[in-house]
C-alpha cells in the first residue's frame, strides 16, 4: 500500500515536468516605415493576435503587413500594387544559420491590373497571412527549434485622382499621375523555442 501511496504522490509531479514551458518575453517587433501621407508596418504574431518573434514549436507564425493613410486628405490607392504578394519579397521564411530558403511564399499574382481604393485620413488596409499554410507555402510544414527570418518588400503606388474614367470623361485620362514610393525591404529575425 505505501509503494502504491508513493506512486500515486509523484504522478503530479512527472505531468508537471511534461508540460511545455511558458513563453514569457515574446520580443515584439514592428517594421515600419512612413512619410507625411502614410505608414507601412510589418510585424509577426501568434494566431491570438500577441505581436511576437518567439514562438513554440507547432506555432502558427502570423505575418501582418498594414498600409496606414496619416495625411490630411483621401489618397486613391493603387490597391493590388500594394498588396504583398505583389512585391518581389513577400514571406518567405530563411534559416538564419546559413540563408537557405526553409520554405517560399507562393501566390498568383495579379500583374498590371492595378485597383485602386480610395482611402481616407487614418484608415488601415490590413494583409495577414499565416504560416504553416498548404496554400501559400512550398515546402509547408512547422518548423523545428531554430532560429529564422522573414522578409518582405512593401510597394506603394497612388494616383492624383479617381484612376478609371467613364466614356464621357475620356480627356480626362491624362491628368491621371501615379506616384510609385520606394520602401526599403523589411527583416524579422525570429526564433522557435
Amino acid at each position: 500500500m505505501k509503494k502504491y501511496f508513493f506512486v500515486l504522490m509523484l504522478l503530479p509531479m512527472m505531468w508537471v515536468g511534461c508540460n511545455e514551458p511558458e513563453i514569457t518575453d515574446r520580443k515584439p517587433v514592428v517594421r515600419t516605415y512612413e512619410d507625411d501621407m502614410f505608414r507601412v508596418s510589418f510585424w509577426l504574431e501568434t494566431s491570438k493576435g500577441e505581436n511576437a518573434t518567439v514562438f513554440k514549436q507547432r506555432e502558427d507564425i502570423v505575418m501582418h503587413y498594414q498600409l496606414k493613410i496619416i495625411a490630411n486628405d483621401s489618397m486613391h490607392v493603387a490597391i493590388t500594387y500594394c498588396m504583398p504578394s505583389e512585391g518581389p519579397v513577400c514571406g518567405d521564411i530563411y534559416s538564419s544559420t546559413d540563408d537557405s530558403i526553409m520554405s517560399r511564399f507562393s501566390v498568383t499574382r495579379y500583374g498590371d491590373d492595378y485597383g485602386y481604393k480610395v482611402c481616407g485620413p487614418g484608415d488601415c488596409v490590413d494583409w495577414t497571412w499565416s504560416y504553416p499554410d498548404e496554400t501559400r507555402y512550398a515546402n509547408c510544414a512547422y518548423l523545428t527549434e531554430g532560429k529564422y527570418y522573414t522578409k518582405l518588400q512593401p510597394r506603394l503606388a497612388y494616383y492624383n485622382r479617381r484612376p478609371w474614367v467613364t466614356s464621357e470623361e475620356m480627356d480626362q485620362l491624362k491628368e491621371v499621375k501615379t506616384t510609385y514610393v520606394v520602401i526599403p525591404e523589411f527583416r524579422i529575425d525570429f526564433e522557435v523555442k
